[in-house]
């Protein structure tokens, strides 16, 4: 394993494509000055309104799902599984980055976003299963999985599963389920009560939990309400995913993935210690860990600059595929 902390903090503009330097033109950067904070959740409300044009409504394993599908066709896709009480409106400012140069994959979970429930909720097996079968419903014959935070779990158990149809694992703010380091108490029930009606009373509670640029920049929390207002989660859901989550565990079997795994993980997440992604990134053999400073669990959505530069970089990488045996070996690119 190896670990490497990125250099730029959560307040750090986006440069001009003009005026970047290299690395930041192979990384997709574009200008941000950062006096523009302000203007956060009205930028990330009509990113969301771009991209889920590209949604539609479909039957996957007998349950009817969002799915959003947008991107060139012609590259490789990236597939992201979202995180617990997430809608594809939070993926938004993320899946606006990829998608200039990529497929981009993703769905809302049955009971998330506007996916309607399925009782009992579906466990971690299942909704891997699922994904699997979106995959080939689509045409793709390989994936770049991304999992965010509960979708870590499903995006490790696809990944052991069904090793050819996992190119590359990237694993967000991500869990393994039970066996896992846990937050506070107090924490955990805050951001369980922030996607509920009561939201306006565990407001206060829940930028701590968040961390990172919620903690600091009212409009950065706003922007994600904003975003989960426009499809809330099923209450009865989200429980399901929180006993789905705690009776399914990777931890056993996690050094058993080959597939070359990027992990990545704010330095200011309370609702999945950090501990977590050291030991995740230690038990896969060929994962490594990339830290961004100052973010917190919501890095997909408030940095997504950051964590989209650190995805296109690692997905740019090529390796030798060895069919014969699954495994992947690291082959330097040609210059």
């Amino acid at each position: 394993m190896t670990q490497r902390t990125r250099g730029t903090s959560a307040t750090s503009p986006r440069r001009s494509p003009k005026k970047a330097d290299d690395g930041s033109r192979r990384n997709g950067a574009t200008a941000e000055p950062a006096s523009t904070a302000q203007t956060r959740p009205a930028r990330t409300v009509r990113a969301a309104a771009a991209q889920m044009r590209g949604t539609r409504m479909r039957t996957v394993l007998g349950h009817r799902v969002r799915v959003l599908d947008v991107g060139p066709r012609e590259t490789e896709a990236v597939f992201i599984v979202n995180g617990s009480s997430a809608n594809l409106e939070v993926l938004a400012p993320l899946v606006d980055i990829l998608s200039r140069t990529r497929r981009v994959v993703a769905f809302d979970q049955p009971g998330m976003g506007k996916s309607p429930s399925t009782y009992p909720t579906l466990c971690v097996p299942t909704l891997a299963s699922m994904c699997e079968r979106l995959a080939t419903d689509l045409g793709l014959r390989q994936l770049d999985l991304v999992g965010y935070s509960f979708g870590g779990t499903v995006a490790e158990q696809l990944a052991l599963t069904r090793p050819r149809l996992v190119r590359r694992l990237v694993l967000v703010a991500a869990v393994y389920g039970a066996g896992g380091i846990p937050t506070d108490p107090i924490s955990s029930m805050t951001v369980l009560a922030h996607q509920t009606p009561i939201r306006p009373w565990a407001r206060t509670l829940a930028r701590r939990a968040y961390g990172g640029v919620v903690a600091r920049d009212d409009d950065a929390l706003t922007a994600y309400e904003t975003a989960i207002n426009q499809a809330g989660p099923d209450p009865l859901s989200l429980l399901g995913q929180a006993i789905a989550v705690s009776t399914w565990s990777g931890l056993p079997w996690l050094w058993a993935l080959r597939c070359p795994t990027l992990v990545i993980a704010g330095t200011d997440d309370s609702v999945v210690p950090l501990a977590n992604a050291k030991l995740i990134a230690a038990l896969i053999p060929r994962a490594r860990l990339e830290l961004v400073p100052h973010a917190g669990h919501l890095l997909l959505m408030d940095q997504a600059a950051d964590v989209a530069g650190l995805i296109e970089a690692f997905l740019r990488e090529t390796f030798d595929v060895s069919r014969a045996n699954g495994s992947r070996r690291p082959r330097t690119r040609a210059r």
